[in-house]
């Protein structure tokens, strides 16, 4: 007869099926079976898992004898009362319909997947190592985004990433016209405020689409209406901190340009 076990031990609850001493065990204690129980038991073990004919189990437990079917299921209904786990709804014999019979099995406790086994040592002390440079990484990225002053603050050197962010209720064309008047000065690269509506039309917060853009400096305000005066700032983007402001009274545009732009190129000039 050809079986599908490698001959190791077959385990199906708390069972355990020793193949080559033929012996079943409970919890390490042996279990006493009737020779044809334990014959019936084998060779549903030596195919556990798959599904053994009928006849195949009477030519193997019953060589010499001519047995019914009936006498094959009483055999069964025996070694399945000895195995108890019916009343738990646990079948470990279970009957496959004008074929025969399967032994539901599991691996053996001894067969644990290699997958199980703990981590080398290295693997997860290169794991320690990696996970504290990037808390350390992250840590300095937001001191850096939050916390670091800008080096465009008086008293650096160099140039001056600057955003120009539309003012609050300007005429047309006011912050187009601001920043090409701050971008002839040579301390200052300036992004446009049409980049800035761009991010703006994605929900983005300015002072966002300034860390993403790179800017260090924002230039934004509100417009003087009839009733009130406006506003201009000059704010750094890492700290928040207002380097510059003033109130605009003058509703006229070119005037304003002229405050806001020598305002904001005389404040980096003190650098």
């Amino acid at each position: 007869m050809k079986t599908h076990h490698d001959g190791g031990p077959v385990e199906f609850g708390p069972f355990v099926y020793d193949l080559s001493k033929r012996q079943l065990f409970r919890a390490a204690e042996p279990v006493d079976l009737q020779p044809k129980m334990l014959d019936t038991l084998h060779v549903l073990a030596l195919n556990a898992g798959s599904v053994v004919d009928k006849r195949e189990i009477v030519r193997a437990v019953w060589p010499d004898t001519v047995v019914e079917e009936a006498g094959l299921a009483r055999n069964i209904s025996q070694l399945r009362k000895l195995l108890g786990g019916e009343e738990s709804g646990e079948t470990y014999i279970q009957t496959v319909p004008r074929r025969g019979y399967r032994l539901v099995s599991a691996p053996a406790a001894v067969e644990s997947p290699v997958s199980a086994a703990p981590a080398p040592a290295s693997a997860r002390r290169r794991f320690g190592i990696w996970a504290a440079a990037g808390s350390i990484a992250f840590i300095l990225f937001v001191y850096w985004q939050f916390y670091l002053p800008s080096r465009w603050l008086p008293g650096a050197a160099g140039r001056a990433d600057l955003l120009v962010v539309p003012f609050q209720g300007e005429p047309s064309g006011f912050s187009e016209a601001l920043a090409a008047e701050l971008a002839s000065n040579p301390r200052l690269r300036v992004i446009s405020p049409s980049t800035v509506r761009r991010y703006r039309a994605l929900r983005f917060p300015d002072h966002w689409t300034a860390r993403i853009l790179g800017a260090a400096l924002i230039v934004d305000g509100e417009w003087p209406g009839s009733a009130a005066a406006g506003a201009a700032r000059l704010t750094d983007v890492h700290s928040g901190r207002m380097i510059w402001s003033a109130r605009l009274r003058q509703p006229e545009s070119e005037a304003a340009l002229k405050v806001v732009s020598s305002a904001v190129g005389a404040r980096i000039g003190q650098r």
